[in-house]
């Protein structure tokens, strides 16, 4: 995203200064750092000043130290606003606006926002002004402004459509569909979701225009370094044969020129026996005539030799002067070539730009439908989160919803993991989601029927006549009775683990999916029924904890150790759990890659 370019400008600089060693005793680097901005400020070095108090504010926002990297930041803007650097302050007012949204200071967050808004609008950039939108959106709506993120979302809409760009289009349909979705209108939901899902593909074929651009021009461009290579290889030959070819001549040319002058001896010697035996009268006038004779040889002589040495060096500059010709030409038309292959290279670059943008506000649009953790928490006694994406965006995902009658409080949790990852996987999950919400609204909060009609929709929506579309998900729903103290649970391919008295409990489900090879099929989802009257520990979880590969054999974690582990901690303070399970992942994974989405909910009851 555009709001990230400032943070990044400075990105080795920074991954130097994440350090806090302390070297033969000195400060640590983050000491220096703001001894330095200060010296840098003293003097009037006031952009260096600025660069080095944004390296600062990072570092204490990534090392969670929120109220540190926000006084440095507002450092900083006084700093750019007195030179004038009004793109700087841009940038910062959209990284402070990203500390308030995550530490949930919402109104914060939005003024911050319409700042960057307000500035990027005023710009040509209509894609930065779009996803600045679309930010400022997503923080009304937290707050439950829905009239205000509508207003933000059709605006943004219109510069979306200015620049023909889908994936921002999908996106501010379906932050709209949400929307209408929690202000109660099903009617503006459903005519927005259907829109969402129409531009949904739109944007798949597109990224996979864009992809599929990007390879072919990586092709091309080593194509063009292949030939090149040919082409002085080759040249390099046509030049070692031309020389070669003109040696023989010049060689040829010698042999030739000594059978001449093999040639002049004898004829000397065949006129000087001719001369002996003429008269002695005559001796004076041959001898005369061999004397002229000679003289004109030599002469001759003398002249064919400048003549072939002119003939040698004359071919000789002209094959000079051709081969610099055509040296010259193909230099200059592999420079084009070069020149052609750079300009690619920039736009290959911008596209990848554009593509990493949009998934990166994609993921915040993500982030903002997912229930925030203090609302869950309000239903239960003590709850922690571990969601871990594998890539930017997620494919698995967690899912709320409180629903009070007249004899009961009924809470019902969910975990789900969609078909794959990344994109595929995110685009999954906001079709869940949404199904999700449509399903609990028509009061159906039964786990086995929500996983049956949820089945149901699943199919329906990826139903196409022209592709054959094998998605679905896996997942675990649970439904929590407050006044009855029970607990109802059903699953598609993902069991739970509770505790009660100590003892470790497991809750089969069923092994069809939800979508996926079983579409259109009716499935009876089993309802698992549980007494809660003492205090319970459930743990639900997608299978990415557990097929992570690690350890010293470069193994799968799997099953039977998340339970070991679970029967080890479930007895600790619920933050300490979160810890040591965090702990436990990254220990065995080291320095491995992620295998899949990580997702695990501890609630307490």
């Amino acid at each position: 995203m555009k709001k990230l370019t400032y943070i990044l400008c400075f990105w080795g600089v920074t991954i130097f200064a994440q350090s806090d060693l302390v070297v033969n005793g000195e400060k640590t680097i983050l000491e220096k750092l703001i001894k330095n901005a200060e010296e840098k400020n003293i003097n009037g070095e006031f952009r260096e000043s600025s660069n080095i108090y944004n390296i600062i504010a990072t570092q204490y926002w990534e090392k969670k130290e929120y109220e540190n990297a926000i006084k440095y930041y507002e450092i900083s803007i006084g700093l750019n606003e007195q030179i004038g650097n009004q793109n700087g302050v841009t940038g910062i007012n959209s990284n402070l606006a990203m500390i308030y949204f995550d530490t949930e200071q919402f109104e914060k967050s939005i003024g911050y926002f319409k700042k960057v808004n307000d500035y990027r609008k005023r710009g040509e950039d209509k894609f930065a002004a779009v996803s600045s939108s679309i930010n400022l959106a997503v923080a009304h709506n937290k707050v439950q402004n829905y009239q205000e993120t509508i207003k933000v979302m059709d605006e943004a809409l219109k510069l979306a459509f200015q620049v023909n760009n889908y994936e921002q289009i999908r996106g501010c349909y379906g932050l709209i569909y949400e929307t209408y979705e929690k202000m109660g209108n099903r009617q503006k939901s459903s005519e927005y979701f259907d829109l969402y899902k129409t531009f949904n593909e739109m944007a798949r074929k597109q990224t996979e225009q864009k992809y599929k651009k990007g390879a072919e021009e990586a092709q091309l461009r080593a194509s063009l370094l292949e030939a090149e290579a040919k082409n002085k290889q080759l040249l390099l030959e046509v030049q070692n044969r031309e020389i070669s070819k003109k040696e023989n001549i010049i060689n040829s040319q010698s042999e030739k020129i000594d059978d001449i002058t093999g040639s002049l001896s004898k004829t000397e010697i065949a006129l000087q026996l001719i001369a002996e035996k003429e008269k002695l009268e005559k001796a004076e006038l041959n001898q005369a005539l061999v004397a002229k004779e000679n003289s004109e040889n030599q002469a001759f002589y003398t002249q064919l030799f400048a003549f072939l040495g002119l003939l040698f060096f004359v071919t000789i500059g002209l094959f000079v002067i051709k081969n610099n010709r055509e040296k010259r030409k193909n230099n200059e038309a592999l420079l084009l070539k070069n020149n052609e292959i750079i300009e690619k290279n920039i736009s290959i670059e911008k596209q990848n730009t554009a593509i990493k943008d949009s998934i990166n506000y994609a993921k915040r649009i993500q982030n903002a439908l997912l229930p925030s953790e203090k609302l869950i928490k309000e239903s239960f006694k003590d709850l922690f989160i571990i969601y871990k994406p594998k890539d930017i965006v997620c494919g698995d995902f967690y899912w709320h919803k409180k629903l009070e009658t007249e004899n009961e409080i009924y809470t019902v949790v969910a975990t789900v993991d969609c078909t794959g990852h990344g994109v595929p996987g995110a685009f999954m999950s906001a079709i869940g989601m949404n199904i999700l919400n449509k399903i609990v609204n028509d009061s159906c909060f039964k786990p086995g029927e929500i996983l049956s009609k949820l089945h149901f929709e699943i199919s329906k929506s990826l139903q196409n006549d022209d592709v054959e579309i094998r998605d679905g998900m896996d997942m675990s729903v649970v439904l929590f009775a407050k006044k009855q103290q029970k607990v109802w649970f059903s699953g598609a391919k993902n069991q739970i683990i509770y505790f009660q008295n100590n003892e470790l409990f497991e809750l089969k489900a069923n092994k069809e999916p939800i979508g996926g090879q079983t579409q259109y099929a009716d499935i009876a989802f089993a309802e698992h029924e549980i007494n809660c009257d003492k205090n319970t520990i459930f743990y639900l979880f997608t299978d990415g904890f557990q097929d992570q590969f690690g350890g010293d054999e470069n193994r799968k974690f799997m099953y039977k150790n998340l339970k070991t582990v679970l029967s080890e901690i479930h007895l600790l303070a619920f933050e300490d759990q979160k810890i040591n399970l965090e702990n436990k992942f990254l220990d065995w994974k080291k320095d491995r890659k992620q295998t899949d989405d990580v997702l695990v909910l501890g609630i307490k009851i």
